[in-house]
């Protein structure tokens, strides 16, 4: 079968015209292209698993603060954010139980005046981390999550600065360990009491 009479003469032409190969100058021009748009990747990747790493860092580090029996999370699972894609999930985890810590923590001191430590702020940013998956509003998404997660580590911290005002000797009551109720060489703790109010120095 003749295909000629079928095919246009603009195809017929393409079809029997040899490849043309790139001038030698064009080949240079795209291969620089190419090895500068990687050359960022590849800067833009490091410097997120850098910064992943320090928030991480950070956060582990208000862990510690934290004492022991009043932990939500061990501080070793914090650095579970590294793991791709899987800090979509692991964001609500990681900034609330790090909020309830703090509140669990302060409220067993007699503290009542810290709010929420945060907690509403890091449900914010989770939120906000989830939806820079959403076309169009991913930008302003990350832009917000930036400012929340900075507002969040700001009052974390602050509130890592606070527990060094307190003694760190826990009273358990008998066969309930692991359940504080106030400290050694104090009055128990009451979770209808007021405001904590520091002594008067001497």
């Amino acid at each position: 079968m003749n295909y000629d009479n079928i095919l246009p003469p603009t195809l017929l032409l393409f079809a029997q015209a040899p490849p043309q190969s790139l001038p030698p100058e064009m080949d240079g021009a795209l291969a620089a292209i190419l090895a500068v748009i990687l050359a960022f990747l590849a800067f833009f990747l490091i410097a997120g698993l850098v910064i992943n790493a320090v928030i991480c860092f950070l956060l582990s580090k208000c862990y510690r603060s934290i004492p022991e029996p009043y932990r939500l999370m061990p501080p070793i699972q914090v650095w579970l954010l590294m793991i791709p894609c899987f800090p979509l999930v692991w964001n609500f985890f990681v900034y609330l139980k790090l909020a309830d810590s703090f509140k669990s923590y302060f409220n067993a001191v007699g503290r009542y005046d810290v709010g929420d430590c945060g907690k509403a702020i890091g449900l914010a940013y989770c939120i906000c981390v989830c939806c820079t998956l959403l076309p169009y509003a991913g930008v302003l998404s990350a832009l917000a999550a930036l400012v929340l997660m900075v507002i969040f580590l700001i009052r974390a911290f602050q509130l890592k600065a606070m527990i060094a005002e307190f003694p760190q000797t826990f009273a358990y009551p008998p066969g309930q360990p692991g359940k504080p109720t106030g400290f050694a060489g104090g009055p128990p703790y009451n979770p209808h009491a007021g405001p904590y109010q520091p002594p008067n120095a001497p």
